[in-house]
């Protein structure tokens, strides 16, 4: 599952990352998600 605002806010301060880099990191993985949802449903029509 993805993790929620808090959580993101507390792991980018554990690991050392800046807000930007962890939008920037959830954007992608959003983005592959997206990407292979389409995939699949286009496969399946």
């Amino acid at each position: 599952m993805l993790a929620g605002p808090g959580e993101l806010c507390a792991g980018s301060a554990l690991s050392g990352w800046s807000t930007d880099e962890a939008a920037d990191a959830t954007a992608e993985l959003t983005d592959t998600a997206v990407g292979m949802t389409v995939r699949r449903l286009m496969n399946w029509s």
